[in-house]
């Protein structure tokens, strides 16, 4: 039920009023969605009761901060989620997504990939100078699991021994000022401008500035939390976009944060169990004739393995029977199962239990994790994070005086590992002869550039001809089967 102006004034004037307003309106609310004819849009107890019609940024104004902090606790205190938010950023990154230049003109070309080389596996790309930008990718990937969306700000350092005066600070979304809101504030400050939780828009929607705390507000000690607005053009905000007009990202997999936390607690708690069984052998108790006091207490606060309790002076025993674990596998895999599907990875990548999986099964739900996995690539990192750094970088060059106008970058995936190399490899073949892929995508697709294999085998096929060699591997002298191809009219090289 949404307030309006009115509700407000009622509640400010009349408080009690305001209440009988309410109460009316859920009532008649209640009335209408009875007599939906879909079941979820009813009511009751076995219907679900707490949906809304309201925005992505309503839905995430005010939880924004709690989901982040609930989804670092998790992380740093459950095995599930700490195996899952760094098996996300692997999964992303890998090795690194690099960068080609594309230009019609090749020594342009080149001293792009070399500029770009030299910068991006030096330290001197990051601002903390720990990371190169593979590091800086793997960290962004990591930051957005774990808190639902990363930044990277722009920093100009007017150093003369760097080749591109251009450094990255890749941080959390906590450095934005949520607090910088048009509803929270009831107006935008300039005309035509508004304020969505610390993001500023101009009048024709599109992003304007970040208010941006000068640190990071959960840092320790005496600092002043003051907010300024940075351009937008030097911030690169990563997040996965769920909803039409959604501005902050979400942490990832917030809808299995219930089942971590219990699935954890169960077993915790079974292993407990078992640790208290194991200790407590037995007891000792007395027969019914015997009346002798005990001295002491009966039971003592703490227990250690081979444990007897004493009840009474006696000879009678009776041992302990553990409780039993059987039963529990079927429940604690099927909970996993689905915690691993709610954050887009297989079971095996969650667990690494491999003992369930034969090999198809296994490469059908990898499949399903790798179109997960080149989504987060080709609608996020790549266009928030990698096309961003790369238009930084062009315009950093130009304040060296080197002209990259009209250089774009291909950002290739890491390589995509042939599982079964001996069954795909030759359907890889066929695919290629049968003109349903090209030889150059399939390279792409494994992340190969195929311009530089291209080159690799101009270099092997002339060195091999200025020595006179004929390997196994030349496919224009040697057969499949390792046999001298013949031509017609030619006679067998010696």
């Amino acid at each position: 039920m949404k307030r309006t102006v009115l509700d407000r004034v009622v509640e400010y004037f009349k408080p009690t009023q305001a209440v009988r307003r309410y109460q009316a309106r859920q009532t008649a609310e209640r009335m209408v969605k009875a007599s939906a004819g879909y079941d979820a849009a009813g009511v009751g107890r076995r219907q679900i009761h707490r949906g809304s019609d309201s925005s992505a940024n309503v839905e995430t104004r005010g939880v924004l901060a709690l989901l982040r902090a609930n989804q670092r606790e998790l992380v740093r205190n459950n095995a599930y989620a700490a195996i899952a938010v760094n098996r996300v950023a692997v999964l992303s990154v890998g090795t690194g997504i690099v960068p080609k230049a594309r230009h019609p003109n090749k020594r342009k070309r080149q001293q792009a990939d070399n500029l770009m080389r030299e910068w991006m596996r030096s330290v001197n790309c990051d601002l903390d100078g720990r990371n190169n930008l593979f590091g800086l990718q793997t960290l962004t990937a990591r930051t957005e699991a774990e808190s639902g969306e990363a930044l990277a700000v722009r920093k100009i350092i007017n150093d003369p021994n760097l080749p591109i005066p251009l450094k990255i600070m890749v941080t959390e979304g906590d450095m934005i000022d949520h607090s910088k809101d048009t509803v929270a504030t009831f107006g935008p400050s300039v005309a035509g401008e508004r304020n969505v939780q610390g993001i500023r828009f101009d009048a024709t929607g599109q992003r304007d500035g970040y208010w941006m705390y000068k640190e990071h507000p959960g840092e320790r000690g005496f600092h002043q939390l003051q907010s300024e607005v940075i351009p937008a053009s030097q911030i690169g905000h990563v997040y996965q976009v769920l909803r039409p007009g959604q501005v902050r990202g979400i942490p990832r997999a917030v809808a299995s944060h219930q089942h971590s936390r219990g699935l954890y607690d169960f077993r915790d708690a079974r292993i407990e169990q078992q640790k208290q069984a194991a200790n407590f052998v037995g007891t000792v108790s007395s027969r019914e004739d015997v009346e002798t006091p005990v001295d002491g207490d009966v039971l003592p606060e703490t227990m250690e393995p081979g444990f007897w309790a004493r009840l009474h002076p006696g000879d009678e025993a009776k041992f302990n029977q553990p409780p039993t674990v059987s039963g529990q596998g079927e429940f604690t895999q099927s909970e996993e199962q689905l915690i691993a599907s709610v954050w887009g990875i297989t079971y095996e990548e969650l667990t690494g239990d491999y003992s369930r999986v034969n090999f198809a099964s296994g490469k059908l739900a990898r499949l399903a994790m790798y179109q997960n996995i080149r989504n987060w690539q080709d609608n996020m990192l790549i266009p928030h994070f990698c096309k961003t750094i790369e238009r930084w970088f062009i315009q950093a060059a130009a304040l060296r005086g080197i002209d990259l106008k009209g250089v774009t970058f291909d950002w290739r995936p890491p390589r995509k590992e042939i599982l079964d190399i001996k069954n795909e490899l030759p359907a890889i073949i066929r695919e290629i002869r049968a003109g349903l892929n090209s030889w150059q995508n399939v390279l792409r697709e494994r992340g190969i550039d195929p311009e530089e294999l291209a080159q690799d085998y101009k270099e092997d096929n002339e060195m091999w001809d200025k020595l006179g060699l004929i390997l196994d591997v030349d496919g224009r002298n040697v057969t499949f089967n390792g046999q001298i191809q013949s031509t017609e009219g030619s006679s067998e090289p010696e």
